[in-house]
This record gives C-alpha cells, sequence and structure tokens, in this order.
C-alpha cells in the first residue's frame, strides 16, 4: 500500500457529532484511518445496491460533518474533500442517481446548488481510479459491487490490479473506505501474477486492517445485514 509520508498523521476533518446513523458515525471516525468494510452478498456483478446504499450514507455522513455554509463551500466540498471509485461505470452510476436524489430531496434538500450542478459535481467525484490520476481527496471511497465467483475469475486481471489498488491508496490525504465482498477478497485467481496482486489486496484488508468490528445496518431492503468493519488506526 503507498502512502504519502506527508498525509500518514492526518485525521479527517469535520464534526462527527452531527453523524445522526451511529454505524456510518463509527466508519467515518478520524481514528479509524484506514477502513475494510465486507460484506457476505454472493451474486451481484458489478452492481452492488448494498455497496451503493453504504457510500451514499457515508457521503451524506461526510457532508454533514464538513457542513458547507454556502454554495461555494459545496463547490469545494465536492472538488477537494472526497472522491468515490468504482472499477465498473455502472456502479459509479448508480452512486452518482442515488446521492444526487438523497441531496435534492423535494421535502427536505441539502444541497443548496442547482440540481444541473451538483451532477455535473458528482460525476467528477465518483468515477474510475484511472480519472484519479493526481487529484487527490481528503477521503478517498472505493466500491467493488463484485461478488459472483464467475464474474470475479472473468475479471481477475482487470480488478486485482495493483497499480489501480495503489493509485487509489495514494490519492487519499486523511481517510480510505475500501468495501467489498468475501468473496472478491478470498477469491484465489489461476494465474500466478494475478494471485500475489490478489494477495496484496487481501493482505491490506484482513492484515493492514488489523482490528475488526461487527456492525449491523439497514440494507437497501430496509432489512438488518450485518457486515465487518475493519480498521487501522
Amino acid at each position: 500500500m503507498n502512502v504519502d509520508k506527508k498525509n500518514i498523521n492526518k485525521l479527517l476533518l469535520g464534526d462527527l457529532e452531527r453523524v445522526k446513523k451511529d454505524w456510518v458515525k463509527q466508519m467515518l471516525d478520524p481514528k479509524k484511518a484506514v477502513i475494510t468494510i465486507i460484506h457476505n452478498r454472493n451474486y451481484e456483478i458489478g452492481i452492488s445496491t448494498l455497496e451503493s446504499k453504504i457510500v451514499v450514507n457515508l457521503l451524506k455522513g461526510y457532508f454533514s460533518m464538513i457542513n458547507p455554509k454556502n454554495e461555494e463551500e459545496e463547490r469545494i466540498f465536492w472538488k477537494e474533500y472526497v472522491g468515490v471509485v468504482a472499477p465498473h461505470n455502472a456502479q459509479g452510476r448508480l452512486i452518482i442517481r442515488q446521492i444526487h436524489d438523497e441531496l435534492t430531496n423535494s421535502i427536505e434538500p441539502i444541497s443548496n446548488l442547482e440540481h444541473s450542478e451538483l451532477m455535473f459535481l458528482l460525476k467528477n467525484s465518483i468515477y474510475s481510479v484511472e480519472k484519479f490520476q493526481g487529484s487527490d481527496r481528503e477521503l478517498i471511497i472505493s466500491s467493488i459491487g463484485l461478488s459472483d465467483r464467475d464474474q470475479i475469475s472473468a475479471e481477475s486481471e482487470f480488478i486485482y490490479d495493483l497499480n489501480r489498488f495503489n493509485v487509489l491508496t495514494s490519492r487519499a490525504k486523511s481517510k480510505i473506505i475500501l468495501i467489498a465482498s468475501k468473496r472478491f477478497l478470498k477469491f484465489i485467481p489461476n494465474n500466478r501474477e494475478i494471485m500475489k496482486e490478489a494477495a496484496q489486496i487481501r493482505r491490506f484488508a484482513y492484515e493492514y486492517c488489523n482490528n475488526f468490528i461487527n456492525i449491523q445496518l439497514k440494507n437497501e431492503k430496509n432489512k438488518n445485514e450485518k457486515v465487518q468493519l475493519r480498521y487501522k488506526h
């Protein structure tokens, strides 16, 4: 894992007490600087509705922590504070659509921006890792979106590419959150070189993130679902 040395002691800024949901608060805790969230879904093939639910809640929670006071502060939030990476464009589009709907809710809108401008900013904050080259953010969230064994096998060279993963981890100034299925992390590719790269990501999740707690949250169907939060102080 590549970490910029100047960022080693940085903590995520913001008022954590403004976050309403306890499980979101635990994931955004600045003392948990590096996090892997592991779930037990088994058949997702590029779109994970559970992961998108988690990402949207994290984005809303971090937005509340920073609490932009006006349009300009909100623009800075999306340009400099947060970035979301998803290997598949479909997962990114799902997250964009859902967070846009949450922020522009007609009953209690959170964003002060025009809907079209907010959508533009979201599209430039939530995308593939290649577009994050040279673009640092305080918080980086990655949603893998894959848990189907056959699909993981078919895409192993792409999804376990260590160069992409190192770009991801090195772009986070204060905190990184990786969201992935247990199947993705435990899968062993047939190709020896890909196997080595998959092992590095697995070690990141289970050895570097060497503390863990189990969390129960409401999934996309509003039903209780357990995930494991692994973290490095």
